[in-house]
């Protein structure tokens, strides 16, 4: 779980950078697959698991980058976002 928080950090910086929601989206979603079919999970699972994080992660992405100039929004869509994105892996 630390580590997913470490990459949805660094994540997040990346999309400070780039204005790519769908790049950072991508690189979560492809972490995910890899990490799930190491520790064993079918690849169909792993695809399907990939998707559905790649459609919620592109939504928290997408809400941060449109929100970016605005403090008061932005600060907690990322905060309840992450909160959202680990529910799953409690």
């Amino acid at each position: 779980m630390v580590l997913n928080l470490l990459l949805l950090a660094a994540l997040v910086k990346l999309l400070l950078h780039s204005n790519s929601p769908s790049l950072c989206a991508g690189f979560y979603a492809v972490g995910n697959l890899v990490v799930n079919h190491l520790t064993g999970h079918s690849f169909t699972t792993c695809l399907i698991t990939a998707a559905v994080i790649f459609a919620v992660t592109f939504i928290y992405f997408w809400l941060l980058n449109h929100f970016e100039d605005n403090n008061l929004i932005w600060w907690p869509i990322a905060v309840v976002g992450a909160v959202l994105i680990f529910i799953p892996t409690f």
